[in-house]
Order: structure tokens, then C-alpha cells, then sequence
């Protein structure tokens, strides 16, 4: 038996069970399975192996707010995969990638609810934000991970609610959609079916393009969105390190997929990006390998995948980007900081935000926020950010001049730490013995790398078009 997961025209998604294996299928299926299940059991020794490592506070430090951004599960290839080991359509989540999410939202749980006491054992929607991006396997990634931080704990209510058919009266609030004016009668006709009915925290998306609410997408911003679209295909965009990586990826690339000799040479760096996608999709299946690829090839397959995410983005345009995406978690923080130092008992207040997304969104953000020396090959299914808020209640107590000084905030990159220069240089000069930032010098940091203007103008424009004044004073390389 495996579970299948599959997608009709109206993108409904069902679990069902294939019961009918032909004989020579078998043993490769158990080959699989027993492979996937090996990277599944290590995936959650690491989670809370590590957890031990990097979640305990300080007898008087307690945690006050979290900003989370993920990248979805693992899914299937976004081109066609020839050996058609895939049970989904392209580009959507396998059940490895629901089980990498789902055991990210137990960790959650364990850390920010059962330990650190941060949120509700029982969902409380005063307490999450939660946004995702408008494609199918972000949205069920982000199902995925809420169902292990809020497991469904009534299932006579969720059957209730599945046999009534309605969308107000689920077990929990359900998902709310943006940018959905005169979609009302297809939602409330397909949305039960499109999510099991199965709605135990609201996810906020957007199925308008380009809408300027929507700080996760490159489409929330259009000078991003328009050089990035404009660039990622072009050879230009590559030059050098193509130079560099083709000589080593080309001739096994092709031969791993079946090319002519023709076909070898005339693969393109994209190309072999789109290859190596298929390549790191079948291997987080299980799939026996196409090809012997020697350990210094595989090291370039996945970093093709970084370099093709990073280099058709300017400076200037992920300065746009990303100050946008940061703008309403740092608002948050904010909020927060404040509340607790007005002492405010109200229980009932944001404390958690998790943006749901994709590799192009981590990479970058991992680029802007420029940590000391922190590299990476490429960004894994499921690759995470945690912004932990937390403060010093000793602290708080004194007569400290600078109250926001008892505040920190720990940024952690899949469960490890990432160190700030900011932050670094100012404790030095300080003389305090950690690496953790203080609340003020974190600011300072994503103040130093933020866009200071008009943002939204900026973005608004195409990147080719006229540069608006402030933009033609803004000295900034790219």
C-alpha cells in the first residue's frame, strides 16, 4: 500500500490508498519507502535533538514573539519528469513534503506552545498571522505544519462538519482568501473540497497577481518581479559562473537523462537548473538514482539551484523585496515590545507569524541579511527561519535607562544560529559576551539593509521604466 496524492481540474485533493501492486513493483516500493522513511526519522531527530540544543532560555528570559518564514515540503519536478515516478502533477506536494511540514508544526508545538508557554495549547486566532503564498503546494505545506501545531483533537466535530458541507461552521475558522471580488460562488462551491474540509487555522493568500498587499510574492512587488522575469533566462545572467559550472554538469546531466549528443550540447545553464530540479526531487523520494554523479557533481546540482534564485535579482531589487516582506513582521515586533512594557496582561495579541513560501524567498532573505560567516549550498524542502523575540524580566525590573535593552532577538536558520555584524560588533564595543542581538542592534540591522523611501512607488513601477527622483539619488550598486 502507499498514499497517493492527486489533483483533478477543480483542485480537489484526496488521500487514497493503492491496495493493487503488481509483483515486480514491490521490491522497489519498499526500496523507496524504507529510503524516504530513513530521511523522515532523521528529519525529526534533528528537529528535536536540536531543539534540546537551541530552545532552552534562561530562567528569567522569556519568549515573546516569533516571525517564521518556510519554504513548502518536497514536491514533484517543475518539468516533466520522463521516468513518471511521480503520483502528483508537477509542482505539487508528495506526502514526504506533507510529513516534513507536518513534523516542523509538532516541533513548533513542543517548543513555542507545550515549553515556552508563547502560545495557547488551543488554537487562538488573536495569537497567529498566517500567510501563504497563492500556489497549491505552499498552501497545503501550510495545512501540513498547522496540523501538527494544532492537531484536530474533536473528530466527531470535524465529521459534523464534513457531512453539513458548509464553509462558517468547520471545527476551526476557515481559510480566508484576498483578492477573490466576484469569486464568492466558485469558492464556496470548491473551497471544501479543495481543503479536505479539514480548516483548523486560517491562511491569508492572494489570487490576484500583483496585488501590493501581498508582501511574500515577487508580484507584491512589480520592479522585482519584472527583473527578475526579465532576467532569469538570459545567458548574461549566468556569465562566469556558468563558465565555471557547465564543463562539470553538462555531459553527466545529459547522460542521466537519455540526451543525443546535440541535446548535451546545447543545454543551458537554466536548463541544467531545471534538470537538477528533477534530480533533488527524485532523490528526496527515494527514487534509485539515473546517473553516478561523483560527490563534487552533486555538490553543483544543488548549487545551481541557489545560484539561478539569487542572480537574476538586483541589489536594488531585492532591497525593495525584502524590505517589504519585513515590513509587517517588524511592525509586529514592535507591537510586542511595547505591549510588554506597558505591561500590558492581555493575552489576546499577536504573537506569532509564519509566511509560508518558497526557496526564492528564503535565499534571498538568507542574502539580505548578509550572516557572518554563514554559507549555503542550496535551500532544502522545508528550509526555515525562526526570529525569536524574547526578553529579560530581571531586566525589566531594574531601573535599566534603556528598557528596549532588555530585549533580544535570536535568528535561527533550519535550528542554527545566524550571527548579524551588527549585532556582533555592537556587543564587542559593549563588552557583553554573546552573539545574540539586542533588540535595538537588530533593528539597526535590518534598518541598515532596508529601502528608505517610497517603497511602495518604487515597487510599483517596472524596473525597466523611468527611475522616479528619489531613485536617481539612491546610490545603490545593481
Amino acid at each position: 500500500m502507499v498514499f497517493k496524492l492527486f489533483s483533478d481540474d477543480v483542485k480537489t485533493y484526496q488521500i487514497v490508498i493503492i491496495a493493487q501492486l503488481r509483483q515486480p513493483q514491490i521490491k522497489t516500493l519498499i526500496y523507496q519507502m524504507t529510503k524516504a522513511l530513513l530521511y523522515t526519522i532523521a528529519t525529526a531527530a534533528l528537529l528535536f535533538a536540536s531543539a534540546g540544543i537551541h530552545s532552552v532560555q534562561a530562567n528569567d528570559e522569556k519568549l515573546a514573539f516569533v516571525y517564521e518564514l518556510v519554504r513548502h515540503g518536497a514536491r514533484a519536478p517543475i518539468i516533466e519528469e520522463p521516468k513518471g515516478w511521480f503520483q502528483v502533477k508537477l509542482g505539487l506536494l508528495t506526502a514526504t513534503g506533507m510529513r516534513q511540514r507536518n513534523l516542523l508544526g509538532s516541533y513548533n508545538r513542543q517548543r513555542y506552545v507545550e515549553r515556552e508557554g508563547l502560545l495557547d495549547e488551543v488554537y487562538n486566532p488573536s495569537q497567529l498571522y498566517i500567510q501563504s503564498t497563492g500556489v497549491d503546494r505552499t498552501i497545503q505545506s501550510t495545512y501540513s505544519e498547522l496540523l501538527g501545531m494544532y492537531p484536530p483533537t474533536n473528530t466527531q466535530q470535524l465529521k459534523k462538519s464534513l457531512s453539513e458541507g458548509s464553509i462558517s461552521d468547520k471545527a476551526m475558522p476557515p481559510m480566508k482568501i484576498r483578492g477573490s471580488v466576484g469569486l464568492e460562488g466558485t469558492l464556496k462551491a470548491t473551497l471544501p473540497l479543495y481543503l479536505d474540509s479539514y480548516v483548523n487555522v486560517p491562511v491569508y493568500s492572494f489570487l490576484a497577481k500583483n496585488t501590493p498587499d501581498d508582501d511574500i510574492q515577487p508580484g507584491g512587488c512589480t520592479y522585482a518581479l519584472t527583473y527578475n522575469s526579465d532576467h532569469w533566462n538570459k545567458v548574461a545572467t549566468y556569465a562566469g559562473i556558468s563558465d565555471f559550472i557547465m564543463p562539470i554538469l553538462r555531459e553527466p546531466v545529459g547522460k542521466a537523462f537519455g540526451y543525443t549528443r546535440a541535446e548535451i550540447d546545447a543545454l543551458t545553464f537554466v536548463n541544467i537548473y531545471m534538470l537538477s530540479d528533477v534530480l533533488l526531487a527524485e532523490n528526496m523520494e527515494g527514487d534509485t538514482p539515473r546517473y553516478n554523479f561523483t560527490s563534487e557533481q552533486w555538490h553543483y546540482i544543488r548549487e545551481a539551484q541557489k545560484i539561478v534564485l539569487l542572480e537574476p535579482i538586483s541589489d536594488f531589487a531585492r532591497e525593495l523585496w525584502i524590505t517589504k516582506q519585513f515590513r509587517k513582521p517588524m511592525q509586529a515586533f514592535h507591537q510586542r515590545v511595547n505591549e510588554i512594557l506597558a505591561q500590558s496582561n492581555n493575552n489576546d495579541t499577536l504573537r506569532y507569524m509564519l509566511y509560508s513560501a518558497h526557496d526564492v524567498q528564503v535565499a534571498n532573505v538568507l542574502h539580505w541579511l548578509q550572516p557572518v560567516d554563514f554559507e549555503v549550498i542550496d535551500v532544502p524542502y522545508a528550509s526555515n527561519f525562526h526570529f525569536e523575540l524574547s526578553y529579560n524580566e530581571t531586566c525589566l525590573q531594574t531601573e535599566t535607562p534603556n528598557k528596549y535593552q532588555c530585549f533580544s532577538v535570536k535568528v535561527l536558520y533550519n535550528n542554527e544560529p545566524i550571527h548579524l555584524g551588527t549585532c556582533l560588533d555592537a556587543n564587542q564595543k559593549a563588552g557583553r559576551h554573546t552573539k545574540t542581538c539586542i533588540y535595538t542592534d537588530f533593528i539597526a540591522h535590518i534598518d541598515s539593509l532596508s529601502f528608505k523611501g517610497d517603497l511602495a512607488a518604487e515597487c510599483e513601477r517596472p524596473w525597466n521604466s523611468e527611475p522616479s527622483p528619489f531613485r536617481k539619488s539612491h546610490q545603490i550598486s545593481g
